[in-house]
């Protein structure tokens, strides 16, 4: 597949055995969840006993044949508490900063999974736990990442049909001065959780 051009990408859960399948297959970059820092944690989310393991077996195997590993966590309320251990547990295993993603509940599951949002002030607080060069964040609104995060235009996380991901037009949102550049705020996050604790970030001295 190399020789043709091609560069394949995974993301997948991994294994030692599909480490070496896939690597031999042409496999460039793979990109694979880390929902814990520890097997009970990652495991309870994953579903899967045993996935901890398989994933700190099956990264240094990817490595060593030359495919590109980079580590995911969904920013979704039962990781919060432990994000600095996860982002520490992703350094020993890639180079790359860990990504967090911001959790959207796609608009078929309905509202199943509406638990798993964070409030808005409690996923501010993890945020600011963690190391800055660490991890990136995607698809987070401005007013809840770190001061030192807001300067850059942010990614747009598109993991959710249209109408879950929608930005919503809030009263907060409309007096803050990042909204140009702010992913905003998905219509099923604010069916979720509302708007309670999203503030304006404002550029005018009092």
């Amino acid at each position: 597949m190399r020789a043709r051009g091609a560069t394949p990408r995974v993301i997948a859960p991994l294994t030692d055995l599909r480490a070496r399948e896939l690597a031999a297959a042409g496999l460039a970059e793979i990109s694979t969840g880390i929902f814990g820092a520890d097997a009970a944690a990652h495991d309870a989310i994953a579903g899967r006993p045993g996935a901890f393991d398989a994933l700190t077996s099956a990264v240094p195997t990817f490595r060593a044949l030359g495919v590109r590993v980079s580590l995911v966590t969904p920013l979704i309320a039962p990781v919060l508490d432990a994000l600095p251990a996860i982002v520490a547990a992703a350094a020993g295993l890639v180079d790359d900063p860990l990504t967090l993603l911001t959790y959207v509940p796609d608009g078929p599951v309905g509202t199943a999974f509406d638990d798993l949002v964070p409030a808005h002030r409690r996923l501010r607080a993890a945020l600011g736990a963690i190391e800055p060069t660490r991890a990136s964040i995607e698809g987070a609104p401005a007013c809840v990442l770190p001061p030192s995060r807001r300067s850059r235009r942010l990614a747009v996380l598109d993991r959710s049909d249209a109408e879950a991901r929608a930005k919503h037009s809030a009263e907060p949102c409309d007096r803050c001065d990042a909204r140009p550049s702010c992913p905003g705020v998905a219509r099923a996050v604010v069916r979720a959780i509302g708007v309670d604790g999203l503030e304006p970030i404002t550029s005018r001295r009092p």
